[in-house]
């Protein structure tokens, strides 16, 4: 039987020791999604039931599924604008191609 690690790409990154302590990343971290999640309430191609939105260190990841191509340009646009974000990654899947896989 062939067994590997995988890696883990949500993983939390080691920090180096002059950077602040993880409670207070994860603290900014919290404070950056809800900033972030109350932008994203108020557009109308956000669907929360079918999506999440997650910050590791000011990068935001979006996982779930997405609709339309231009929606998910739109979420990371929206990221991006987010004071304090340094990086977005939308790692949802389009709903067609979920469709296809079920």
């Amino acid at each position: 039987m062939n067994t590997q690690v995988l890696s883990r790409p949500f993983a939390l990154r080691a920090t180096p020791r002059d950077a602040a302590p993880a409670t207070e990343a994860t603290g900014v971290d919290d404070t950056l999604r809800r900033a972030l999640l109350a932008r994203l309430a108020t557009q109308p191609w956000w669907d929360p039931a079918h999506a999440n939105v997650f910050v590791d260190h000011g990068t935001v990841i979006y996982q779930g599924l997405s609709g339309a191509r231009a929606s998910r340009g739109a979420a990371r646009r929206l990221a991006l604008g987010v004071p304090g974000v340094q990086a977005a990654w939308d790692a949802r899947v389009p709903r067609r191609e979920w469709q296809s896989l079920a």
